[in-house]
């Protein structure tokens, strides 16, 4: 078993193409996703935290994408994703998945592969 910081590293580079080629039933019909967030500790929180910090920015991939050039915090990242999977997973009554909600999950998987590099 490798260290934490491989493990997120291992976590981001393998979701990063998922997130671009997989459909929404690949992504969010499965637990595959959570399970992973979960075995790294990314708590699932609404995304609560993240817009704390980062207002404005969940799930919007432009205002993300500038915001957290800077960022830090692996776990607030992590704990991002798994609560934007979950809004897709459970709260996303409609089903759509557009090409900026894509983004999203991109950018911010890109740059926890960054800090886990």
């Amino acid at each position: 078993m490798g260290t934490a910081r491989e493990e997120m590293h291992g976590f981001a580079t393998r979701w990063i193409p998922r997130f671009e080629e997989w459909g929404y039933g690949q992504l969010f019909e499965t637990m595959e996703f959570s399970d992973d967030c979960r075995a790294l500790g990314f708590e699932m929180d609404c995304g609560e935290a993240f817009e704390a910090a980062y207002p404005g920015c969940f799930r919007n991939a432009g205002a993300t994408e500038r915001a957290i050039a800077g960022c830090e915090d692996a776990g607030l990242l992590g704990s991002a994703l798994h609560s934007g999977w979950r809004y897709y997973n459970h709260w996303n009554a409609f089903g759509g998945f557009e090409p900026e909600d894509r983004d999203w999950f991109g950018v911010v998987l890109r740059r926890l592969a960054e800090l886990s590099a």
